[in-house]
């Protein structure tokens, strides 16, 4: 995960400290040298690393590196991006993703902070969650005829990349 990503991941989803150890590593092997990379590599050797002390030597490696600081939009946008990425490249099963990604729309939708975020494409997630859970009940489709029991995983993965291509879209 990129520095982007991992600052959208945090904004609208979670925060995991082996994203700022893996991302410092990463920095470390690119020859970035910096007191905080240093630091935040250093706490692979903490059992339970904190990762309060793990963001903030994230943020300073940000700093220390002169990467710009993105917007939310941006940041958010890039983890989206990049979750999207992963349920395509198989790393997360397209059922599971409509559940992670209606939570994620959802957080944003009904953040105040974000509600300029919101992209009236995420509704998608919340319309597929129904319609899976319709089809646990042996039920049509709500919102997609052409999604059914029998094209579970190539219509999500459809719908995963033209979400992304709508998301390119919007920050352009």
């Amino acid at each position: 995960m990129n520095y982007l990503e991992i600052i959208g991941k945090n904004l609208i989803h979670t925060q995991e400290v082996q994203d700022y150890i893996h991302w410092a590593m990463l920095k470390l092997e690119h020859g970035f040298e910096t007191e905080s990379i240093i630091a935040l590599v250093s706490l692979l050797l903490e059992i339970f690393p904190d990762v309060v002390i793990a963001k903030q030597y994230f943020t300073q490696s940000i700093k220390e590196t002169g990467l710009p600081y993105p917007s939310d939009k941006t940041a958010i946008y890039a983890y989206l991006q990049f979750y999207c990425d992963e349920v395509i490249l198989g790393k997360i099963e397209p059922e599971y993703a409509v559940s992670e990604l209606n939570e994620i729309c959802e957080n944003i939708k009904f953040n105040s902070k974000f509600k300029a975020i919101y992209h009236s494409a995420m509704v998608v997630w919340s319309e597929l969650r129904e319609d899976l859970v319709m089809f646990s009940m042996d039920e049509p489709s709500i919102y997609h005829t052409e999604f059914n029991h029998l094209n579970v995983d190539p219509y999500i993965l459809k719908k995963v990349d033209q979400f992304k291509a709508v998301l390119s879209l919007d920050l352009s």
